[in-house]
């Protein structure tokens, strides 16, 4: 009786994966489990308040830079407009992205695997730091064309030509507007379609022909279109093939500094000087990718070498969160290292690969009609993954920013060996059943992954903030020296122009007294003054933090770093 009562249950919990109500509202609640807290997140530095600026001028002039991934633009700044400040518009643009891909995987996983299998992929995705905790968000978005071209090639074993028309206007258009990776997925892609189309024709190549010409004519004048609307909004018309060129040789730089600084670790050179250590390489600051490799392939060649090497970390990381060894591929937010169960689980998984891949050899005859069935999504995937190793791994490096290719591939071939090795054993009543509970044993397992930190970014931000005119005129923009020095904040404040930071103002870091600081602030029509505490430090700035008879205390306070204040010049006549 009891084990008749354990089968029920089993049974009637193996039935839940089937239901897509449940499977989507599981994982949907699991994905805002591992959300949560993502409001403490800090707004991050680097290439984010660029794209945060570009949606401000997106929304103020109607133009974006088009070399610059210009959707994720309109789209950060779409949410900016519903919002109208930084800290709000950054994190709620990463939660939608969070839970659009989510649904997205499992949607796809659907296709590909029964239900059971799907939901446990999904939620394996859904609890990956390096998903919904990926140091930009614009990665993240430029995955989003990429599973809505294999979610759309899924429903059946010959999608329509409008389906696969749909998808080649997709990719193009993502190439250029959104991520340039894509191109290396739509031109193989659109081989393949063609190649289709023609063993189908038979013996009428002109019906082939047409067919070819409305599958691949059509999508390509509607890209077209959209790419013309696209450069004529661009603010860089007259410089389109040098501003590409220049984000292409800037890229160069940065990847190759993170890696020779893993290489050697006590190479200090900050990120955005990386123009001496490739001066010293290859003989010019900005080499483009060929001319690297043209002028040292030596030093080229060691760049991909540790590349090749740090591989396996760089799975590691994508895939359970936490890496075997030292060093950390470029661009990975600190994280747990030299975890040996990170290599037990890269070793098991690679197991589990290899024996549902044998099993698969074995009972070909009982799988092939299902995944022939979605062949044209499994290609996606693949090519996909192809990519990110081909091309993303061997030009950025293995980090988990750049490999989501290559993790969801893994993923879905990993629940694929557990179906054929599940039903080969008859085991997939159980799995079934795990796989109902697994979003909700998940949402218990997983530790609270966002915390508050002791000074950030955003408190300097929140800070500031009230006191400036958000607006793209110059001529009405509030003047502001701050004591940072990345240069986040100014653009976060859309004053890239009219904010001056401490460090990089020729005269301002040798002024020692608060006499001195004031004459130098007044030179510079400067309006406003923060000191941070995560800045520059002075006597001089700390005396004029307590405000003087130019300078009036607007806030001030402390916190775990130290001391800051806001300071407002005091308009000559004003009491």
């Amino acid at each position: 009786m009891t084990t008749r009562r354990v089968i029920r249950a089993r049974d009637a919990l193996a039935r839940l994966p089937r239901s897509r109500a449940f499977a989507y509202s599981a994982l949907i609640a699991l994905q805002v489990r591992a959300l949560w807290g993502v409001w403490d997140k800090d707004i991050p530095a680097g290439d984010t308040p660029w794209y945060f600026l570009d949606g401000a001028g997106f929304l103020a002039e109607g133009t974006f830079r088009l070399a610059w991934s210009p959707l994720y633009a309109v789209y950060i700044g779409s949410i900016e407009a519903v919002f109208g400040n930084a800290v709000d518009t950054v994190m709620i643009q990463r939660a939608l992205l969070v839970l659009v891909l989510a649904v997205l995987v499992l949607a796809i996983l659907r296709r590909l695997v029964p239900p059971w299998a799907a939901l446990l992929g999904a939620c394996w995705w859904a609890g990956l730091p390096s998903i919904f905790d990926t140091t930009f968000a614009v990665h993240l978005f430029g995955v989003v064309p990429l599973w809505a071209a294999a979610w759309l090639l899924s429903d059946g074993p010959s999608p329509s030509p409008r389906r696969k028309g749909a998808v080649i206007g997709l990719l193009a258009v993502s190439a250029i507007l959104v991520r340039n990776e894509a191109l290396f997925v739509l031109i193989p892609l659109v081989a393949v379609m063609l190649a289709a189309e023609w063993k189908r024709g038979g013996s009428d190549r002109r019906a082939t022909m047409r067919r070819a010409g409305r599958m691949v004519g059509v999508p390509a004048l509607v890209a077209v279109i959209v790419l013309a609307v696209a450069f004529a909004r661009s603010n860089e018309r007259e410089h389109q093939y040098a501003s590409f060129d220049a984000k292409h040789r800037l890229n160069v730089c940065q990847v190759y500094l993170d890696n020779y600084r893993e290489r050697n670790p006590n190479y200090g050179l900050p990120k955005n000087e990386c123009g001496a250590l490739m001066r010293r390489d290859f003989g010019v600051p900005r080499p483009s990718f060929t001319e690297a490799w043209r002028t040292s392939p030596g030093a080229m060649a060691e760049f991909t070498a540790h590349h090749i090497r740090t591989l396996p970390q760089g799975a590691e990381l994508a895939l359970f969160g936490a890496s075997y060894g030292d060093a950390e591929p470029a661009l990975v937010p600190p994280s747990d290292t030299d975890r040996p169960e990170a290599l037990v689980l890269l070793l098991l998984l690679l197991g589990l690969l290899l024996a549902g891949g044998w099993t698969l050899r074995a009972e070909w005859s009982t799988w092939r009609p299902r995944l022939r069935e979605r062949r044209w999504a499994w290609l996606v995937v693949g090519l996909n993954a192809a990519v990110t190793l081909g091309v993303v791994v061997f030009t950025q490096g293995p980090t988990p920013d750049y490999m989501f290719g290559l993790t969801f591939a893994l993923i879905a071939a990993a629940v694929l060996s557990a179906a054929v090795l599940a039903r080969r054993y008859g085991a997939e009543g159980w799995l079934a059943a795990l796989a109902a509970l697994a979003p909700l044993l998940l949402a218990v397992a997983l530790p609270v992954h966002y915390r508050s930190e002791a000074s950030t970014l955003t408190n300097d931000y929140e800070r500031v903030h009230p006191e400036m005119r958000e607006t793209h005129d110059r001529d009405q923009q509030r003047r502001l020296v701050t004591t940072l020095a990345d240069g986040s904040l100014c653009t976060y404040l859309l004053a890239p122009q009219t904010c001056i930071e401490w460090v990089r103002s020729p005269e301002l870091p040798g002024a020692k007294t608060a006499a001195e600081i004031e004459a130098l602030l007044d030179a510079s029509d400067a309006e406003l003054l923060y000191i941070s505490p995560r800045g520059v430090a002075s006597r001089g700035l700390a005396e004029l933090a307590t405000g003087t008879d130019r300078w009036r205390l607007v806030r001030d306070g402390t916190d775990k770093v130290g001391p800051w204040a806001l300071l407002e010049r005091v308009e000559e006549g004003s009491s």
